[in-house]
């Protein structure tokens, strides 16, 4: 399991575009591969993971996006071609 800090909150904040939520899993996926939130978030800006105009827009989303996601705690629930994973704010 992966955690950033125990004194770190899940930020609900949704003033940068709401949900995110098939940006959100875009990013998840592009961490599963990189395994590293640096390398995501310069991989999610080149690969126009948010399709907006402006790249200050873009770094902002992505930034936010993987700020939320950075707390969250991977816990798979299958082993083998069946893996699924999930992502939860606690530590199950």
């Amino acid at each position: 399991m992966i955690r950033k800090t125990s004194s770190s909150k899940y930020r609900m904040s949704f003033g940068t575009g709401g949900l995110f939520l098939n940006e959100s899993v875009a990013i998840a996926r592009l961490y599963q591969e990189l395994g590293d939130w640096t390398a995501v978030k310069k991989a999610a800006g080149e690969q126009g993971v948010i399709p907006f105009r402006k790249q200050s827009s873009v770094t902002r989303s992505v930034r936010e996006i993987a700020n939320r996601l950075e707390v969250l705690v991977i816990c798979p629930l299958l082993s083998g071609p069946k893996l699924m994973i999930f992502w939860t704010t606690k530590e199950i």
